[in-house]
């Protein structure tokens, strides 16, 4: 298998080699052994294996980074041939046995030839549509499915759906027809656990909640983001714990610390406008002369959250007021300026962004923040492609993650990360089919 997964390592590498110079030039950092001499390595080692598949991909690869070595192509052209060859062979053994009737000995031969070359159509033609395997099921389209829809039923897991339209060579884009057939692939306990290990994180958490353990339940919930970046559980748990703490304060009537609570829950979660309604009401109905003592007094004290909420709530109501306006924007600004000198570059710049630019140096502090940002995220990058080339992929996916949520608009990161999701459904789908191929003879 780990040659397997190797070799679709390949293709990806050979793809960003095409298109990326300054990932051709990371690879070189990282190896510093002319890379074409490991592939052209690796490819008589395949050869010598009988892996032609392998062999092919790193020939092809060594082309790519040696385009001055002639002797390259031909040995490409000898293992292509070869590789047809062979194929046709057991694809026209396959043929024989099923006209008659030896269904087994015919699938083993299709099989042989689509793992001597994978895109053979016609052994695949007759393993999808003349030898279905009987122990996978067939599911028929009904009107409302989707392949979301069919892969939470089947697998208690959307995500899954990718992996049911390649199964059955199908654009996942595109709405199913009523009364396609589906063939509905086993997946092995290794696809499916991490499903089952979220699930009862998310019921643990479930369980906290209830009995009002709220920093448990924030911990569960990070340790989820964790282990899937942006599950939604995760952002459920942390409404609910917000939201059920501003409740329990605003009934106490400290109305500030009920603000700073509902303002980090989800603007659509039921009840939080109403609920944030009502203190805005009790906010205005008190002086605002005391409120922006205490708002003054939250500056000196660094609490600069609390500060900011009190101002917003009074310009909501009085736009003009200029003592609220300079607390909220010296809040804001020594908030910002703590920030960056804390590394927290991201939460800097969304604070300092609620300035005038021409707000004492605000821009300058912005420039600061935005280059340290960049620094970091393309640190995170380079992590993620040094993971991605010692096939840690999930790993290197969530580095890629990390690095576009500190820089959304990175040039890189997005094209990597659905690079690296398709080459893991691919590995887990040859993983599924591995267990049902006959052996190489």
């Amino acid at each position: 298998m780990n040659a397997i997964r190797q070799l679709l390592l390949f293709t990806c590498c050979v793809i960003a080699l095409n298109g990326c110079g300054s990932f051709k030039q990371m690879v070189s950092t990282l190896f510093p052994d002319p890379l074409h001499e490991v592939y052209r390595k690796k490819a008589v080692q395949h050869e010598n294996e009988q892996e032609p598949q392998q062999a092919l991909f790193a020939w092809r690869v060594a082309a790519r980074l040696n385009p001055d070595d002639k002797t390259i192509p031909d040995q490409i052209k000898i293992l292509e041939e070869r590789i047809l060859k062979s194929a046709n062979e057991h694809y026209k053994r396959g043929v024989d046995d099923y006209h008659n009737g030896r269904l087994n000995s015919a699938r083993s031969h299709f099989l042989i030839a689509l793992r001597i070359m994978p895109n053979h159509k016609g052994a695949l033609k007759y393993l999808k549509t003349r030898l279905p395997n009987s122990e996978t099921p067939v599911y028929n389209v009904v009107r409302g499915d989707s392949y979301s829809k069919i892969a939470t039923d089947v697998y208690n897991d959307a995500a899954k759906a990718s992996i049911i339209a390649y199964f059955n060579d199908l654009d996942p884009q595109k709405p199913l027809l009523i009364g396609t057939d589906l063939m509905l692939p086993e997946l092995s306990p290794k696809v499916t656990s991490p499903r089952n290990d979220l699930e009862a994180l998310v019921q643990r958490a479930k369980s906290a909640l209830e009995n009002r353990r709220y920093r448990e339940v924030l911990k569960i919930a990070s340790e989820i983001d964790q282990r899937q970046p942006h599950h939604p559980a995760a952002n459920d748990l942390r409404d609910a714990v917000f939201f059920q703490r501003g409740m329990a304060l605003l009934e106490q009537r400290k109305y500030v610390p009920a603000m700073a609570q509902l303002k980090k829950v989800s603007p659509q979660y039921p009840g939080r406008a109403k609920a944030i309604d009502r203190i805005r009401k009790h906010l205005s109905a008190e002086a605002t002369v005391a409120e922006l003592a205490q708002a003054q007094h939250f500056l000196d004290e660094k609490s600069y959250a609390e500060a900011i909420i009190i101002c917003e709530e009074i310009l909501t109501q009085d736009p003009f007021n200029k003592k609220a306006k300079a607390i909220f924007n010296a809040s804001h600004y020594a908030w910002g300026k703590m920030l960056l000198e804390e590394g927290k570059e991201a939460e800097a710049i969304t604070t300092l962004n609620a300035l005038d630019q021409g707000y004492q140096d605000t821009a300058q502090l912005l420039a600061q923040a935005r280059a340290q940002l960049n620094a970091r995220s393309e640190s995170l990058y380079r992590k993620g492609v040094r993971l991605f080339l010692n096939e840690e992929l999930e790993k290197a996916i969530g580095a890629w993650e990390q690095t576009l949520e500190l820089n959304p608009h990175h040039p890189k990161a997005k094209q990597d990360i659905e690079n690296a999701i398709r080459l893991l459904d691919k590995w887990r789908d040859l993983d599924q089919k591995e267990d049902t191929t006959a052996p190489l003879h």
